[in-house]
């Protein structure tokens, strides 16, 4: 069959040749994944109680409010962040860099107009957010810095997502958990320099952005590297 017919035993060894490649990919997709998510945990374990012991129980609370409260504010895209991730693999299969290029403008485009109607969101609200929450008045004025700081980093880094988007849209996860990590060597250092230079939640603040900053550039370097 195979002299009879020979397109359709080259067509069978590139399927599965295909097979054996989109199964090593998910392999090492899962592996990955599995590190950054166990290496997160320990970041945290060893970070939480540090935090804790420098800014007090109350600071501690407010640090942990403002930062659940703003990122419920950077995930108000219903969902969207991951339709562009959709669009970039098929458009990258069917090797259309055309189209790649007009979903990442796009991207930047929705999240800079997005980001700018959170920003002014969270302006308008930031003292009934404050009142809503019953922050003591004796950190009011840290707890707006820490709530507009939290907001512009989080619109900033939305704006900029289409970056990580491209990443997770080639699949590689690799390259996304490995500069995961290599941010929160910086996430570690920063978090014990600010507080041990007595900044407060305000150091954390100004840490949190930082951080952001590095894996926002270490996307997008990676972005233009995988897709030129």
């Amino acid at each position: 069959r195979i002299t009879e017919y020979p397109g359709s035993y080259h067509k069978l060894n590139s399927s599965e040749q295909m097979m054996e490649g989109i199964g090593k990919k998910i392999v090492r997709n899962t592996i990955y994944n599995s590190v950054g998510r166990i290496w997160l945990m320990l970041v945290n374990l060893l970070l939480i109680p540090y935090i804790l012991h420098k800014l007090g129980v109350q600071v501690f609370a407010v640090w942990s409010l403002v930062f659940v409260v703003a990122n419920y504010l950077g995930v108000l895209d219903f969902g969207i962040r991951t339709s562009f991730a959709k669009y970039i693999a098929e458009y990258h299969t069917k090797k259309d860099q055309n189209s790649i290029n007009e979903v990442i403008n796009c991207g930047i485009i929705f999240y800079l107009v997005f980001s700018l109607f959170i920003v002014i969101l969270a302006f308008l609200l930031k003292e009934p957010i404050v009142s809503l929450l019953q922050i003591p008045s004796a950190v009011h004025d840290e707890s707006i810095f820490a709530i507009m700081g939290m907001v512009l980093i989080l619109s900033l880094n939305n704006t900029f997502s289409i970056f990580e988007s491209v990443l997770v849209g080639l699949q590689r996860m690799d390259v996304q958990n490995m500069i995961m990590i290599f941010a929160s060597i910086f996430n570690i250092a920063g978090t014990f320099f600010f507080l041990e230079k007595g900044f407060g939640l305000k150091g954390l603040v100004l840490n949190y952005g930082i951080v952001s900053f590095v894996i926002l550039v270490l996307n997008a370097y990676s972005s233009f590297r995988l897709l030129p």
